[in-house]
């Protein structure tokens, strides 16, 4: 006789407990690095399938088989209170691996294994109801910490390809995660921009919805008000739909965070102790802020003249900047030789 189920999947629940990882984590950008979320949990240890097989002795297909699973699994040692994560290594797919942990993570987060009084999480161990709640309960917990809605929703990312891309998982699990996102919007789902996870992933949305490319040097930057390349001067610049996710590692994003307004290391001598009450520094005298010089990088090369700012828009730039993104002049750092000349 079959057993009734006695668990139902709680979605609701599942996305608080994905929101709630994320904020305790030091993730801040997509894609979500579940490893390291992963590796936070003191009780819980991720392992390979070869890795298990080498311990035990046993083939790679007789631990698919022991598991019950191709993919992965969640193991509960109740006499430790300790979880060990299985994941299939040959799997080519990157974006289905990181499925799987995300989906496995759930589980354990979700505590399926107390909850069903089971060690293995496997189908031959559960009611075919229980075993489809609890997979569709971690499946809706690693969207949620994978790929964000809240997240792709302010973005207004509408094209699988973009989400596959930009949360580093695979096509099948971004299509469902588009569907899931379109089907939202139909139903008048929407997200406050106050929403946690929006605020914790704020400077990474920034990042995405401010991001030029010059077309001249192919220099790429993110900045909110920008009329000039800060790399090279030139004024042909176009908005990048497209990021790839190399792009996103190499990104330069220019905030008023990341602006140098108090510089504590001289940036030429590398003097650790600068005068308080001075823009200068009192070793080598060069000037601390890097910031828009109102001249071209020729007069300011040739006269020295900028120190007395009578030109320019005043703007203070990023450490990085040849040239104010605003007004085209160049910067402080380019005029005293701290940023090198770009080599044609």
């Amino acid at each position: 006789m079959t057993r009734k189920t006695t668990y139902k999947a709680d979605f609701v629940k599942a996305q608080k407990s994905a929101d709630n990882v994320l904020k305790n984590s030091t993730v801040k950008e997509l894609p979500v690095r579940v490893k390291q979320i992963a590796y936070s949990f003191p009780n819980l240890k991720i392992r390979t399938y070869s890795w298990f097989a080498k311990k035990r002795g046993f083939s790679h297909k007789e631990v698919c088989n022991l598991v019950n699973s191709h993919e992965g699994c969640c193991l509960y040692y109740e006499s430790l209170d300790e979880y060990l994560i299985l994941y299939n290594d040959k799997i080519p797919s990157k974006g289905r691996k990181r499925w799987t942990l995300a989906h496995e993570l759930g589980h354990y987060v979700m505590n399926h294994n107390k909850i069903s009084n089971n060690s293995s999480l496997a189908r031959s161990s559960l009611t075919e109801d229980e075993y489809n709640e609890f997979e569709s309960e971690a499946n809706c917990f690693a969207r949620e910490l994978l790929a964000p809605p809240p997240v792709l929703n302010e973005l207004k990312i509408n094209d699988p390809n973009d989400i596959s891309n930009l949360c580093d998982i695979s096509s099948e699990a971004s299509i469902n995660v588009y569907k899931f996102i379109k089907q939202g919007a139909q139903f008048g789902i929407k997200y406050s921009p106050s929403h946690p996870v929006i605020q914790l992933f704020q400077e990474f949305i920034f990042k995405i919805k401010n991001t030029q490319r010059c077309l001249s040097c192919n220099y790429l930057f993110s900045t909110a008000q920008v009329d000039f390349c800060p790399c090279c001067g030139s004024n042909n610049l176009t908005k990048e739909e497209n990021l790839c996710r190399n792009d996103l590692i190499n990104l330069g994003i220019l905030t008023n965070q990341n602006l140098n307004k108090t510089q504590k290391v001289c940036p030429k001598c590398e003097n650790g102790y600068l005068p308080s009450e001075s823009n200068y520094c009192n070793i080598c005298g060069v000037f601390l802020l890097n910031k828009c010089t109102g001249s071209s990088y020729q007069d300011s090369k040739r006269n020295n003249k900028w120190h007395d700012f009578h030109g320019g828009c005043g703007e203070i730039l990023d450490k990085s900047s040849r040239y104010c993104h605003r007004c085209g002049s160049s910067s402080t750092y380019f005029a005293d030789g701290l940023l090198k000349v770009m080599e044609n």
